[in-house]
């Protein structure tokens, strides 16, 4: 089923348990239903919201790719009189300014997994799969779950701030490897890192459901 097919039967199934009514009529048509029923208005609403934020996100990532330090005063926020994306994702959405930030960090990601010809460097692991991806990121997973629908916009977020991404090679500290001065020797350590962090994302997705929000 396409992406607007989805929203349009979940449209169609809370129009069914609630019935056609105004905007002021809604809180008593939901009083009158029996819990079953307000348990699936609940749920119901949520995929839909979840699937309209996932679209949200996507757009706030390329908003950030319009509005770039190198677009200058060209840029799609900077046209608009915002000197940032979140800015004019901010005024555009009502929200915080934390999560105006947030979409476009979240949609930053999803771009360098699934926008058209960005390249995502490094590897991605298969979310349900486990198998690497070559040519995606090492967050691939989270954005492929997050479109699928098996984890929000908060636990990618979670997710994604937690990992953080893999260090550098040569980067000091207890998650290093051993310094190397081969060029070939460094990359292929990079990409094993990258590998461990993509598998660690898809192994979080797979908990995601049995945890909150914090605990990822």
């Amino acid at each position: 089923m396409s992406f607007f097919s989805d929203l349009q039967a979940q449209l169609d199934a809370l129009r069914a348990l609630v019935g056609d009514v105004e905007a002021v009529a809604v809180p008593g048509a939901v009083s009158r239903l029996g819990d079953d029923e307000v348990v699936a208005v609940i749920s119901t609403v949520s995929a839909l919201a979840q699937a309209c934020e996932s679209l949200r996100i996507a757009a706030s990532g390329v908003v950030a790719a319009r509005s770039t330090r190198e677009a200058g005063h060209s840029g799609l926020a900077q046209k608009r009189g915002h000197r940032s994306p979140a800015s004019l994702v901010q005024e555009l959405t009502g929200s915080t300014r934390a999560d105006a930030v947030k979409q476009v960090r979240l949609g930053e990601a999803l771009s360098t997994s699934h926008g058209d010809g960005v390249d995502g460097a490094g590897e991605g692991v298969d979310a349900t799969e486990g198998s690497v991806v070559v040519g995606r990121p090492w967050h691939a997973p989270l954005s492929d779950a997050l479109l699928g629908g098996s984890i929000t916009a908060a636990q990618h977020d979670a997710i994604l701030r937690g990992l953080g991404g893999p260090p550098a090679p040569d980067a000091d500290g207890a998650d290093s490897v051993d310094v190397v001065d081969d060029a070939a020797d460094r990359a292929r350590a990079a990409e094993q890192l990258r590998e461990v962090w993509a598998v660690a994302a898809g192994e979080l997705v797979v908990e995601a459901p049995h945890r909150t929000a914090e605990e990822l």
